[in-house]
């Protein structure tokens, strides 16, 4: 049994139960209301309150009951959460401790890499925009008009990182889709077109704007092929009190709407 069905056990069958003695007693009201039984007035008082009775209607309104609780819940709760990208390479320092210089190397490279840019762009646009970009940026071409994230964002995102960070994409949680699939390991994220992303610490509780809007739906593989076991992206929620250190919303206040929509989860 997962641990969600022990937690809301309790309150279903609480609920349950509860739900089930108003049905008895509206039904009992609307007979008592109803001349056609008039008859029977006189004993339902009697009979409604015997215990066994109670139990035996209980049995069968409950019988009768196709409802999915849990599914229902799931179904109307919307909880907020974050794709962190890990790397061999550890996670990318603050602007400050770069002194403003970037070489397309280590995480810096799968940053790039991963949002599908062109690295000769990304150095054209970081010396337009004051920051600094050394050693070989190569020109890969074949990325033109791919591109997940705008450069000028991008550009924007590095500059106003204020500590060590990972890239994090934002959004809401799949809660419903990981209920209908058993909660198995599913095997990439899909961050839909629109949603935010940028670099967080959920550690020092920072990062950077976490501006950037995806252009297009990021298909991102739990692991990533021909990389080492530590290359991954792996899905958070990101709430207060979550266990997960800082979340984002402790840390910026951002409203609802901010967090975009739901993550899609591929099983196969």
């Amino acid at each position: 049994m997962y641990p969600i069905y022990e937690i809301l056990d309790d309150w279903i069958s609480d609920s349950q139960y509860d739900v089930s003695l108003q049905i008895i007693y509206e039904l009992r009201d609307e007979i008592l209301n109803d001349c056609k039984y008039s008859k029977i007035h006189e004993y339902m008082e009697e009979w409604i309150e015997s215990a066994d009775n109670i139990d035996h209607l209980r049995f069968l309104i409950m019988e009768r009951d196709n409802s999915d609780p849990v599914r229902e819940i799931i179904g109307r709760t919307r909880l907020r959460a974050r794709v962190t990208q890990f790397s061999n390479f550890d996670c990318l320092p603050s602007n400050w401790d770069m002194r403003n210089t970037y070489l397309y190397v280590d995480y810096f490279k799968d940053i790039i890499d991963i949002l599908c840019l062109n690295p000769a762009i990304v150095k054209r646009t970081f010396i337009k925009t004051g920051i600094n970009a050394v050693g070989r940026f190569p020109n890969l071409a074949y990325r033109n008009g791919k591109e997940a994230v705008d450069y000028t964002e991008f550009a924007q995102e590095v500059h106003n990182q204020s500590c060590y960070c990972h890239l994090v994409f934002m959004g809401m949680l799949p809660l419903k889709s990981l209920y209908d699939n058993d909660f198995k390991k599913h095997k990439s994220i899909v961050i839909p077109k629109g949603n935010s992303c940028g670099f967080y610490s959920w550690w020092n509780g920072g990062g950077s704007l976490l501006s950037m809007t995806l252009k297009r739906d990021l298909v991102l593989p739990l692991k990533i092929p021909r990389k080492t076991e530590y290359d991954r992206f792996e899905l958070d929620v990101d709430e207060r009190n979550c266990g997960l250190g800082y979340c984002i919303d402790d840390a910026y206040g951002l409203i609802r709407e901010a967090w975009g929509k739901e993550f899609q989860l591929i099983y196969n």
